[in-house]
């Protein structure tokens, strides 16, 4: 019996996205293929399992949501994509690799609308912050493997809307 997704197409993926799920061992099924095109379609903004599933059926795609869950965990654990918990929602939300990652990233989240852009590190230079981070961590006696941090404030498009809210200004002070 043939899969009921098995004749629409998706799109090819990145040669160095094959070499990278070749070398992590998973194959380039329709759901991983689909998968990855919503996360490319996407890049370099963060989704979550729900935007992912969305995006899946716009698309009309049938994936089901525990399959796309469970993907998702095989690819974060494989380098693939990158996930991490919005703190404000508590959600897991994921994104591409890039090829040429560091052991750290640096995200942008809009307080306004939610989305997440990953910052693009060959315009930033993180790393001594990370170490100096990392540092504190391992004199703690902590083992770090990798570091995220995630700057919050507005985007862009929200910024140009006429009703924006300015979160640049200083927080009042805590009147405890």
């Amino acid at each position: 019996m043939q899969h009921p997704n098995a004749s629409r197409p998706t799109a090819a993926l990145p040669p160095d996205l094959s070499h990278r799920l070749r070398k992590a061992g998973l194959r380039r099924t329709l759901p991983v293929r689909a998968v990855l095109g919503a996360l490319q379609a996407r890049a370099p903004e963060a989704l979550t399992h729900a935007q992912i599933m969305a995006l899946l059926a716009a698309r009309g795609l049938q994936v089901h949501r525990v399959t796309v869950y469970r993907l998702l965990d095989r690819l974060a654990r494989c380098g693939v994509v990158q996930r991490h918990t919005d703190p404000d929602t508590r959600t897991w939300c994921y994104a591409l690799v890039p090829a040429q990652s560091q052991p750290w990233s640096v995200d942008f989240a809009c307080n306004r609308c939610g989305a997440r852009f990953a910052l693009a590190a060959t315009h930033l230079d993180c790393s001594p912050v990370i170490e100096a981070a990392r540092a504190v961590a391992v004199a703690a006696g902590h083992a770090t493997h990798s570091a995220h941090v995630c700057l919050r404030g507005t985007c862009a498009s929200c910024s140009q809307a006429p009703d924006a809210v300015d979160t640049t200004a200083p927080l009042p002070a805590d009147p405890t």
